[in-house]
């Protein structure tokens, strides 16, 4: 009985950390690197169907050795990119993740993912709550759709 209770409980893990960040991940990609680059560029949209807002504190992607949470941001005839440690999505909204915008900076050591092949990321939310999507890496300029929650 034991077994069969702690087995259950393993198993809604995931669900209940999905459901307690209220957010739904859709057209998630990762941007192909030119060959021998350490750096690929991480997309995605956040729906926030929560009654509080959420807050993405971080990411992990496999096979690479760190994400970051960046921001493009045009100043005069600049475009600068800068670090950031969170990012809010206000209930009931939604965030795009685009180039010259929010994105994902995954770090790794080349080769990187090739298009064609999937990435699994983990999104990490500031109530403990945890969002697993697989990302396809597609070639730069290019869309592609992808949804998991």
């Amino acid at each position: 009985m034991f077994w069969r209770v702690l087995t259950g409980l393993l198993l809604a893990l995931p669900l209940v950390a999905a459901w307690a960040a209220g957010i739904t991940v859709s057209d998630a990609r990762v941007t192909e690197a030119p060959p021998g680059t350490p750096v690929a560029g991480g997309f995605l949209t956040l729906r926030n169907d929560g009654a509080e807002k959420a807050v993405l504190t971080g990411a992990v992607a496999h096979g690479f050795e760190r994400v970051e949470i960046h921001r493009s941001e045009r100043q005069g005839d600049r475009v600068t990119m800068r670090h950031v440690e969170s990012v809010e999505i206000a209930a009931g909204s939604t965030l795009a993740f685009a180039p010259g915008s929010w994105h994902l900076m995954l770090f790794g050591e080349p080769p990187l993912p090739r298009a064609g092949e999937m990435v699994k990321i983990t999104l990490h939310f500031a109530d403990g709550g945890s969002v697993n999507v697989e990302a396809p890496v597609v070639r730069p300029g290019s869309g592609h759709a992808h949804h998991a929650h």
